[in-house]
């Protein structure tokens, strides 16, 4: 089965299932456990829901990444041993380098994964590209295609082609 995750959501896949999405700013958080074949992936907006409860667990990364967690073990036959893939964190919106929605939300997806000791095993975060994910739950893998935007074309006033 493929299943497209959008802002906010998270969606869970065994053995055949690919898991799919589309980030800019975002960042997308695959937790794949390899030995019970499964995988979540959260397709993560904020860093933080400040302490509102929110109604999308996976729109934030302190929520996602619990989420993420809880179900994979509620869903795993044996003791999960989870690792992580990341993607995203694009500065889609450049006001300032150190305020970036892009870099806020990396910073916070790897903190929350370091401090659960969940080794983060592909990394493909920053620049400026928004890009299309598809995570192969059977083989583990994450193949990450980088979209250019589009051109912008204008007229000038007055002008006929």
């Amino acid at each position: 089965m493929n299943n497209f995750i959008r802002i906010g959501e998270i969606g869970f896949g065994i053995d055949t299932d690919c898991l799919r999405t589309f980030v800019g700013s975002c960042v997308a958080i695959v937790l794949h456990d390899p030995v019970n074949r499964t995988a979540a992936l959260a397709h993560v907006q904020l860093p933080s829901a400040f302490d509102q409860p929110p109604s999308d667990l996976g729109r934030f990364a302190d929520t996602a990444v619990p989420e993420l967690v809880r179900r994979l073990q509620q869903r795993s036959r044996l003791e999960i041993s989870p690792v992580a893939h990341i993607a995203g964190g694009a500065d889609m919106f450049p006001v300032s380098q150190a305020r970036s929605v892009g870099r806020l939300n990396t910073a916070a997806v790897k903190r929350l994964l370091l401090s659960r000791r969940i080794p983060i095993v592909t990394e493909n975060c920053g620049g400026t590209l928004a890009r299309r994910l598809v995570f192969d739950v059977r083989s583990g893998r994450l193949q990450i295609e980088m979209i250019d935007p589009p051109p912008i074309v204008t007229r000038q006033q007055g002008v006929k082609p």
